[in-house]
């Protein structure tokens, strides 16, 4: 067995039990939330409390997540192709998303101004896969995207 060192000065501070294996975990924006992603469901906690403030549930399974650089936001990708953009706002989620890819989104990468997006999947069964990279159509308005040419 392999000795580490101890260098690692964390201790927990909640443990949360969940309804299924969480298979991605991501810190939201300045780490007040984190997004737990299991199955179907991203369930968004209060990281000072450990309670659970908001649950959505969508179609196929969540294969990504990726926090907004300047907001409480996250991308989401899921197996059906879905991608989904979710806002926190109070203690809702708010959706708003499309259907990028055929068969999964399975990455996602967001610019440190959110103006760029990232995102890779498979169009169909196939097909080879993609990488697509998006930029935000107008700097005011933060949810209108479009492909880059």
């Amino acid at each position: 067995m392999a000795h580490f060192p101890t260098m690692l000065n964390y201790k927990i501070k909640h443990a949360i039990d969940t309804e299924s294996i969480p298979t991605i975990l991501q810190f939201i924006y300045q780490g007040n939330f984190l997004a737990i992603g299991s199955e179907s469901t991203v369930t968004v906690l209060e990281t000072e409390t450990g309670v659970a403030v908001s649950k959505l549930t969508a179609e196929g399974n969540i294969l990504c997540l990726q926090s907004s650089k300047v907001e409480n936001a996250m991308y989401c990708g899921y197996q059906g192709g879905l991608f989904l953009k979710l806002t926190i706002s109070g203690k809702v989620l708010v959706a708003d998303g499309f259907t990028a890819f055929k068969c999964a989104l399975v990455a996602i990468a967001a610019h440190h101004s959110d103006c760029l997006l990232a995102l890779g999947g498979r169009d169909d069964a196939e097909s080879d896969d993609i990488v697509q990279i998006w930029r935000r159509k107008d700097q005011h308005s933060k949810n209108t995207l479009h492909k880059q040419c």
